[in-house]
């Protein structure tokens, strides 16, 4: 019964994603837009989006220390598409582990007009690690040996599988961010790519891939471990791979409903669609100079939708997005899981001067929305527009834009400063009186509403 219900409750979620054009409201599935906002994100040169992250260390789980070793040898190498056309300015990042399991970044070439590149004094590795960076996308290859004696060539070629995804949701296809990604990894590197509709062709690196994943949405990603694994070739087209939106893992923020709010606020979440027996790690970090960082734990799902509160540290920096980041730890046939979705806490915050006051006497507003480019308080962002509103019953934030529409009475609208923060003049509320204030979105942040508060009048 649960399972209905919680069908029921996507179904109209999916359906009230059709209204985002009539007016702002929540995003249940959120679009790869907002990617590369999501802690460590990394967009590999032309592409305008991918997934939460490219960066070797979020492949392999190793921290990246300052390499200051000289070694014997010269790597050299040739950078093809996966055409077979040699390409010129490619990104070529080597790293390597010691013998001590160190794990390395050594340098970065960039490849010339035939493709090739070269890297000179490269330490002696049997465990080397090349990433390139191409308007292709990404790709890499790992377990490569260094020698002195030499030589050490390396092409860095790509082959592709195909792949196609199945829309069981329905309208949220239509939200599909115009790159879809596709993480497809093996036993020897793997490549990151994006397709520009629900099929077409995957870039993967030989010789084969035992793990994929796709990500319609950062809150929604579907995984396969291929058994057997698909054999892959450069410059070849191989092997199929399709993906259905009926085994994605999906996690929903399901209050508060804007996604925003005060410092110290517990959000719900849901777990929709995870098998039994799977194991999810639940950490937060804010965009923020001070990320206030938080692990909240390793969830063991059960097989049904399950709820949890997880309360945002009351340190959590105001006007930035705390990101609830929910990461897959288990391994399948000895092979990891890489699933990491994303929800979005906007920190917003509302204060009174005088949470009680006797009746006559005069209170004001204030406190700190987010707003495009600001970083902390060094680098100033874009001001905005925000507007209070009150009530004389108690109520939770209003769930659609309009809130007089919900019984508030519109107090009057205010500028923020270039660092997000607003000040009322002014204000002799009659009676005890809830306020709550609202900010349009912009290039970073979606639309929201602040927790309410309340000022007691005797």
């Amino acid at each position: 019964m649960l399972l209905v219900v919680v069908a029921a409750v996507v179904v109209s979620l999916v359906a009230a994603t059709a209204s985002l054009a009539a007016e702002p409201s929540p995003q249940k599935y959120i679009p790869h837009k907002q990617a590369a906002k999501a802690p460590g994100a990394h967009v590999p040169l032309s592409q305008s989006q991918g997934t939460a992250s490219l960066s070797p260390t979020a492949r392999t789980g190793a921290s990246l220390a300052p390499a200051m070793v000289v070694g014997p040898c010269t790597v050299t190498g040739h950078v093809f598409t996966y055409a077979g056309v040699a390409i010129e300015g490619a990104y070529v990042d080597l790293y390597y582990y010691d013998a001590g399991a160190g794990y390395y970044y050594f340098d970065t070439a960039i490849s010339a007009a035939d493709g090739s590149f070269t890297f000179l004094s490269v330490p002696e590795t049997a465990d080397g690690e090349m990433d390139v960076y191409t308007d292709e996308g990404m790709s890499w290859k790992t377990g490569l040996t260094f020698t002195a004696a030499g030589p050490n060539e390396v092409t860095l070629q790509p082959g592709k599988v195909n792949v196609t995804l199945t829309d069981t949701y329905g309208d949220p296809s239509a939200n599909w961010s115009a790159f879809l990604p596709f993480d497809l990894r093996g036993t020897d590197g793997g490549a990151m790519s994006y397709t520009g509709s629900a099929s077409g062709q995957a870039l993967a690196m030989p010789s084969n891939v035992n793990y994929a994943l796709t990500q319609p949405f950062m809150n929604s990603a579907i995984e396969i471990f291929p058994t057997p694994s698909i054999g892959v070739t450069a410059g070849v087209t191989a092997g199929s791979l399709n993906f259905s939106e009926s085994n994605a893992r999906d996690v929903y923020m399901l209050a508060p409903y804007w996604g925003s709010g005060r410092p110290g606020l517990a959000p719900k979440i849901m777990f929709y669609n995870w098998p039994a027996g799977q194991h999810v790690l639940m950490t937060g970090a804010a965009d923020a100079p001070t990320p206030a960082g938080k692990i909240w734990g390793t969830l063991t799902t059960d097989g049904a939708s399950m709820l949890r509160s997880l309360t945002v540290p009351s340190n959590a920096p105001a006007g930035y997005t705390y990101w609830m980041t929910f990461t897959r730890t288990d391994e399948v046939n000895g092979v990891p899981s890489l699933l990491q979705l994303y929800l979005p806490y906007q920190v917003t915050t509302l204060a009174s001067s005088r949470s009680t006051i006797y009746r006559g006497r005069s209170i004001y507003l204030t406190g700190r929305v987010p707003i495009a480019g600001r970083v902390g308080n060094k680098t100033s962002g874009t001001p905005k527009t925000i507007t209070i509103y009150k009530r004389t019953r108690s109520a939770g934030p209003p769930t659609t834009w309009d809130a007089t529409k919900q019984g508030w009475t519109r107090v009057g609208s205010y500028k923020t400063t270039r660092y997000g923060i607003y000040k009322t003049g002014y204000l002799k509320p009659t009676r005890s009186t809830w306020y709550v204030v609202r900010y349009a979105g912009d290039a970073d942040h979606d639309a929201g509403y602040s927790s309410v508060i309340k000022v007691t009048v005797k």
